[in-house]
């Protein structure tokens, strides 16, 4: 593609399987889809030279680099680097992550109100997306990262009650 340019985003293994599973791969930058008004927004007119991985926390370790592929009036056009700040990087890292969270529990609550298992959920969640689990991610991250999304959405939808009141506000 000679009227785009290429740059790398580090992520987890099972994140960039998931977005080039939705995006293609090389994922092609666009201002019409989640992805890429997401890059979008992460990005600023400062650099930060890529390391061989990043590491934010114990557990958010980014060394899969996924490729992106953005057109070259970027450069042009806005005032924009070929380089998404570091901090940037664990943003929107966390943003897609949360974007994965809130896909696999909405698929898994409706397998299983078809009276599907959530091991099989997870499972076809994952071949779905091409998400090995065990080399990609963990079946037990996985696992949580779903029931935690879950209860959070559960919470959420429960009506607000007080201790000392009978009546509840939905």
């Amino acid at each position: 593609m000679k009227s785009h340019f290429g740059i790398t985003i580090p992520t987890k293994p099972y994140l960039s399987k998931y977005l080039q599973s939705l995006y293609g791969s090389p994922i092609v930058f666009s201002t019409k889809n989640y992805f890429g008004t997401s890059l979008l927004g992460y990005s600023t007119t400062r650099m930060y030279f890529q390391a061989e991985t990043m590491t934010h926390q114990k557990f958010d370790s980014f060394n899969t680099f996924m490729s992106v592929q953005l057109p070259r009036h970027w450069l042009y056009q806005y005032k924009f680097k070929t380089q998404i700040p570091k901090c940037n990087i664990i943003y929107l890292n966390k943003h897609f992550e949360e974007r994965f969270e809130e896909d696999l529990t909405r698929f898994c609550m409706l397998h299983m109100q078809q009276g599907g298992q959530i091991k099989d959920a997870l499972e076809i969640f994952c071949n779905m997306h091409s998400i090995e689990i065990e080399e990609d991610i963990t079946y037990d991250a996985l696992k949580q990262k779903e029931y935690r999304k879950r209860k959070e959405i559960i919470q959420k939808l429960q009506p607000k009650c007080s201790i000392n009141k009978v009546v509840c506000k939905a």
